[in-house]
């Protein structure tokens, strides 16, 4: 193991030999919903489009064939009733225009889009209660001088991208705690994202360090270590390539062994030089979504 780094489709074909009440597989929906469903103005004008010449001359009746593309009975693909088409329409026209922001971004206070940080006047108690916070909150430890905050700084980029979807990044971390061990683990940035606040961490009052629900977290002093899917990815122990992930989307591999020639389609690593972590690695990956 390497540590370091129920349908709302009527189904059926039209004309076709093979059992009329078969369930068509998946992929015939997902080629569906690929059509350019915007272009019609309602849900007759997406059964016109269906219909086939050949269909309306075998069954020498336009009504007919169109009957039979309203039931589902097509040579190739499923016919999408009304619900499911106006729904994916509503998708659709939501991803090319956003009516309203579905989310806050943690760093926006604290980072630009660039990632340069911002200065954020504080008063003189509330620099007093951070630092008295500093021991006290999970994961932190005391405040270097001039610490650096690469791994805030390259996360801030990112939030944006992964809250989107667009983007998915697996960190992984290395750390020895104040006890001198070593704890390490990859965590799904996203899920973090959701799961805690984060002002804390671009603040920089506290560090980001794995737990044993990431992804995977490894605790070599204990000699314990444990691993879990998340949200996005699944974890997958394999013989040669040890630990790698396949995205809950796309299915795409992402590879974390740093000798490999690729780390997978659409993913790539990016070592991240902080002096508060004895190895941070970002893996980041361009989530292939359904135009």
């Amino acid at each position: 193991m390497m540590w370091y780094d129920s349908s709302d489709t009527v189904p059926g074909p039209f004309l076709q030999e093979r059992n009329p009440y078969e369930e068509k597989p998946p992929e015939d929906e997902e080629n569906e919903e690929k059509r350019g469903v915007l272009q019609f103005a309602d849900y007759e004008a997406y059964l016109d489009d269906l219909v086939l010449e050949e269909d309306v001359v075998r069954l020498e009746s336009y009504t007919a064939a169109r009957m039979i593309v309203a039931l589902g009975a097509r040579h190739t693909g499923v016919t999408l009733t009304m619900p499911k088409l106006l729904k994916l329409q509503a998708k659709k026209r939501e991803n090319l225009k956003p009516r309203r922001r579905k989310y806050e971004l943690a760093s926006e206070n604290y980072y630009d889009n660039q990632g340069n940080r911002k200065i954020v006047p504080k008063s003189k108690s509330s620099r007093q209660h951070e630092d008295s916070l500093l021991t006290s909150l999970p994961g932190s430890s005391p405040r270097r001088s001039g610490r650096e905050d690469a791994l805030m700084r390259e996360l801030a980029i990112r939030e944006k991208s992964n809250r989107m979807g667009v983007l998915a990044t697996i960190i992984l971390i290395r750390k020895f705690n104040a006890h001198g061990h070593e704890i390490s683990g990859y965590i799904d940035y996203e899920e973090r994202l959701e799961m805690e606040k984060w002002e804390h961490y671009f603040e920089g009052s506290k560090l980001l360090v794995p737990r044993p629900g990431d992804l995977a977290y490894v605790h070599w002093k204990h000699g314990t270590a444990s691993w879990k899917p998340s949200r996005n990815f699944r974890v997958i122990l394999d013989p040669v390539r040890g630990m790698i992930f396949q995205h809950r989307h796309d299915r795409k591999i992402m590879i974390t062994d740093p000798k490999a020639e690729s780390f997978g389609c659409g993913s790539t690593r990016v070592t991240v030089n902080d002096s508060n972590y004895e190895q941070v690695v970002l893996y980041d990956h361009l989530v292939r979504k359904k135009l």
